[in-house]
């Protein structure tokens, strides 16, 4: 797992892989969509989870490429003995990036990862698991080090420039948020 954290840390330095963390500190690179209508927070029904997921979907593949390799990561505290997701039945992970306590982080953290490929409607179950709070996980291309992170109300996504985000941010304008600091 050298590979990924050598990477990480090419495009993200000591920064631990968590969504909020990088938007805090990354906001010229910054998008920030709502996963339904309104900025509703939660599905409530098959109508608004289907909604969800097709947002999730779309961000992801244009984010992660259809198809290409990505880094699936998350906290160790979040997945379950031998390192899995529940949601992602079979695939491991294993320890992959180690990030030192700081002025936001309490104690060491470590984040485990597997080389998976993205597919459209593959992970509806971990995304669901993100939309609902009950897990927390992030995916990064290995191309790009783009960031597709979901979270229970909407996605941030990390891209390499303020003219990619833009670009996004205007493809896009229906499901950004209007919050001043989600750009």
């Amino acid at each position: 797992m050298s590979e990924l954290s050598e990477l990480w840390r090419r495009c993200y330095g000591n920064l631990p892989p968590q969504g909020a963390r990088l938007r805090k500190r990354l906001p010229d690179r910054w998008l920030r969509i709502h996963s339904l209508q309104g900025g509703k927070r939660f599905a409530e029904g098959v109508d608004d989870e289907g909604e969800l997921l097709a947002r999730a979907n779309t961000a992801a593949s244009v984010v992660l490429g259809e198809g290409q390799p990505v880094w699936i990561i998350a906290a160790s505290f979040e997945l379950e003995p031998p390192g899995q997701l529940p949601e992602l039945a079979g695939q491991l992970l294993v320890p992959a990036i180690t990030c030192e306590p700081d002025e936001d982080l309490e104690t060491r953290a470590v984040f485990h990862a597997a080389r998976v490929n993205w597919q459209d409607g593959v992970f509806d179950d971990v995304i669901l698991a993100v939309a609902e709070d009950r897990r927390r996980v992030i995916w990064m291309n290995e191309q790009t080090g783009e960031v597709f992170a979901p979270y229970d109300g909407g996605i941030d996504l990390v891209l390499t420039h303020r003219a990619r985000r833009d670009a996004l941010r205007e493809q896009w304008k229906a499901w950004v948020s209007t919050r001043k600091d989600g750009m």
